[in-house]
């Protein structure tokens, strides 16, 4: 996969596109844009190609039982930041994992069954080379839960008069 490339005007209304109906024909789509579908298919291969795209299924954790969700703060050494934030988000427990500034370097979203395999599983994030600190903050409702990107209606200079 080679770098995401800066996206254009077209990229970012075919991404709002996409996210607001993905199951829409290309020909839809490129009418919507006024391009061929060929120009269309081109468009979406390079996308995919450099992954500036990816696809994928977005699940209600409402409808799973995952009944214990929250964030976890870790504090490693920063010699092991890069390497715990890899095993944090490796998890298959794991809805996102990012490095941060501050003494907690980093933050981690996860779900589990129950609060026992919530438990084990920040002791065994605990136990990593390099962990000096976890705390766990249990979610007590989800009133929204999106991480993909959401592309802005426009530019922030267009918005402000920039």
């Amino acid at each position: 996969m080679s770098e995401a490339p800066l996206l254009d005007e077209i990229d970012e209304e075919l991404i709002r596109l996409l996210m607001a109906d993905s199951r829409q024909s290309n020909r839809a789509i490129a009418q919507d844009l006024g391009l061929s579908e060929v120009t269309l298919r081109k468009r979406l291969k390079r996308l995919e190609d450099t992954g500036a795209i990816k696809y994928g299924l977005v699940v209600d954790v409402r409808a799973t039982e995952m009944n214990v969700s929250g964030y976890l703060d870790v504090e490693a050494r920063a010699a092991d930041v890069q390497a715990v934030a890899e095993f944090i988000a490796d998890l298959n427990l794991c809805a996102m994992c990012c490095a941060r500034t501050g003494a907690s370097n980093i933050r981690a979203f996860i779900y589990a069954t129950d609060t026992r395999m919530m438990a084990a599983t920040i002791e065994t994030i605990s136990r990593l080379p390099g962990v000096l600190r976890t705390e766990f903050r249990q979610a007590a409702g989800h009133a929204q839960h999106r991480y993909e990107l959401i592309m802005p209606e426009a530019k922030p200079h267009d918005r402000w008069g920039n």
